[in-house]
């Protein structure tokens, strides 16, 4: 599977987030699962796989603790991250 149908996967979860058809933990999931898929990879961006997932699941535990959370800017910066991802 090429990069660019693994980016519109990525991309077609974000949306259904957006839209409430998809929570966290599986926002966090697809990422973690498509994310692997990836190749020709910089090590800075597989790093920023890391850090998608740890703010994912921050915002999954504040979301299941009744706490304020700031999961704008956890997507901002995973849109961010798919614009330089190789296709």
């Amino acid at each position: 599977m090429s990069n660019e149908s693994i980016k519109k996967r990525i991309e077609e979860s974000l949306t259904k987030f957006e839209i409430g058809e998809l929570n966290l933990n599986a926002l966090k999931e697809s990422i973690e699962l498509n994310g692997q898929a990836l190749e020709s990879m910089p090590y800075d961006l597989i790093k920023d796989i890391d850090e998608i997932e740890y703010q994912l699941t921050q915002c999954a535990f504040a979301d299941e603790e009744d706490c304020q959370y700031d999961v704008a800017t956890t997507i901002s910066f995973i849109k961010n991250w798919l614009s330089k991802v190789p296709s």
